[in-house]
């Protein structure tokens, strides 16, 4: 019975680190697409390339924190859904808005009023709500994990309960035949 609740509790630890490691690579995709977006900003507002951080490839840092989130739920077809949900806007939002937008601020170069002109653009809007979406999604698997992670806790302290009354009544039993063993 000790053994049993002992694989029980180690199985219910496992599966508390699995959903903490998905809290994780979600959280680092919210990450991902703020830095995508700050450095996006920081070059339209002032047309400087340094804003765009070329040492850093964000783009690959999200689709590798994407696939490593969708690694990790493919036993949650729900989970799932969701972050392939996240795929799908983000890849868009990276070909239908930023991309676009980068090259209409090159375009503009450091003519006067070029960040003016940027944010009268259709795409600068349309990423405001793309983000809002991702962020509300990533908002979702992350409710759900708590979820998990909290019936977890729970039968992990049920389990833990039941392992200290095995132990406390086998004890209680060891001693009483030890007992009964001397008589």
């Amino acid at each position: 019975l000790a053994y049993n609740n002992f694989a029980k509790v180690s199985e219910a630890t496992r599966l508390d680190r699995h959903t903490l490691e998905v809290l994780r690579e979600t959280d680092q995709v919210a990450a991902n697409v703020l830095d995508i977006q700050s450095q996006v900003r920081g070059f339209l507002l002032t047309g400087e390339e340094r804003f765009m951080t070329p040492d850093i490839d964000e783009e690959a840092l999200l689709h590798k924190n994407i696939n490593n989130a969708l690694a990790l739920t493919a036993d949650n077809p729900v989970q799932q859904a969701r972050v392939r949900k996240i795929d799908t806007l983000v890849s868009a939002w990276l070909k239908d808005t930023i991309r676009p937008m980068i090259d209409k601020r090159r375009a503009l170069g450091t003519a006067p009023g070029a960040a003016d002109q940027i944010i009268r653009i259709p795409e600068f809007m349309a990423g405001f709500s793309t983000v809002s979406e991702v962020r509300g999604i990533i908002a979702d698997v992350a409710a759900e994990e708590n979820r998990l992670l909290a019936g977890r806790s729970a039968e992990a302290a049920d389990l833990q309960k039941s392992m200290s009354m095995v132990l406390v009544a086998g004890g209680a039993i060891c001693i009483l035949l030890a007992v009964a063993i001397a008589v």
